[in-house]
This record gives C-alpha cells, sequence and structure tokens, in this order.
C-alpha cells in the first residue's frame, strides 16, 4: 500500500510511510490490520493537498481513493475570515473580534477610526487569549484609548503579528 499527498498547487507528490501488522478478527479467523502513519519522507509545502491511497490486494486487484481538500498551513495564519459580533454594535455594549490562528502566537490589534486616527490597540499574548490556535473571540468595550467611548461611525481593524505582518482586517459599524 503506498499513500502519497499531491499538491493541488504544483502537481507534485510526496511518499508517506505506512505499516501493516497482524490481527484476528472476533471469529478467530487471521485477518490483516493496516496503520496510517502519514509522515512525509520530504517536508510538506504551505498549501491545499490531496491525500491519496493506492492499494492492491493479494489477486492483483488495484485500486485508489482521493480526499481532497487538505490544508497545511506553514507560518502563522488566520483560518477563515476575520469577523466581529455583534456588527453593528452598540459601544456602550462593545463588541468581541473572532479569529482562528493556525499556530500559538503574540497578535497585535489596531482599530482606526475613518480618518486613520488610532481608536484602539491592545497586544494578544501568545497562548492567551487572542494568541491561542484555534479560535479567539477578543472582546472590546467600545472605548478609545483616552477610556471614552467611540463615536457613531464605521471602524477599519487589522490584526498583525509581532513582525508586522498583516493577519486579517475588517470593518465594523458603532451605533448607540
Amino acid at each position: 500500500m503506498q499513500i502519497f499527498l499531491k499538491s493541488d498547487k504544483d502537481g507534485s507528490e510526496i511518499l508517506c510511510a505506512s505499516s501493516q501488522t497482524a490481527a484476528q478478527d472476533t471469529d478467530g479467523v487471521d485477518a490483516t490490520a493496516v496503520s496510517y502513519s502519514l509522515t512525509p519522507e520530504d517536508k510538506i509545502p504551505a498549501g491545499t493537498h490531496t491525500l491519496t491511497i493506492k492499494f492492491e490486494d493479494g489477486v492483483e486487484s488495484k485500486g485508489s481513493v482521493e480526499y481532497t481538500g487538505i490544508k497545511v498551513y506553514g507560518a502563522l495564519a488566520i483560518i477563515g475570515t476575520t469577523r466581529n459580533y455583534p456588527n453593528p454594535f452598540k459601544p456602550s455594549v462593545g463588541t468581541t473580534l473572532y479569529y482562528q490562528l493556525t499556530q500559538p502566537a503574540s497578535v497585535k490589534i489596531y482599530i482606526y477610526d475613518l480618518a486613520g486616527r488610532l481608536v484602539y490597540s491592545t497586544l494578544c499574548e501568545q497562548g492567551a487569549n487572542g494568541g491561542s490556535a484555534g479560535e479567539n473571540p477578543v472582546p472590546w468595550n467600545g472605548k478609545n484609548t483616552y477610556g471614552e467611548y467611540v463615536a457613531n461611525g464605521v471602524y477599519v481593524y487589522f490584526l498583525l503579528s509581532t513582525d508586522g505582518k498583516i493577519l486579517g482586517r475588517g470593518e465594523m459599524a458603532a451605533y448607540e
């Protein structure tokens, strides 16, 4: 049995290891159990891939099964769309930004008004809320850096890695 991971981008294939162990079923009949180890022989590049399992039995029957859409993330990235809820929001109630990180990392959040003025910023430390791998809900109380509720209007926000890479962005509306 052979297991391949094929890049949907350039069509290159990476051979993965598999192993075979003897077993018996519940009736005491010898059987073969196959365990799959998706340990690639080469480094898997970031991108979307197709997993192909090619098999052949003892009487020369051949076949294959494909699983498409397998995503491999390299560097720090946000999975899906950055969003906030509620939107529009009441500044006196606040809103929550939601995003999914591919790995734990420190993330800086900057919120600007449409005139380009920085309204609010925060640093979410790696491993803490906002800096964990997976879903990150980060609440914002609707206040600017002076502790005042923001005015009605449209605001844009950016999520940046500590090296300045823009991970995500979005727009929100405040309406009291």
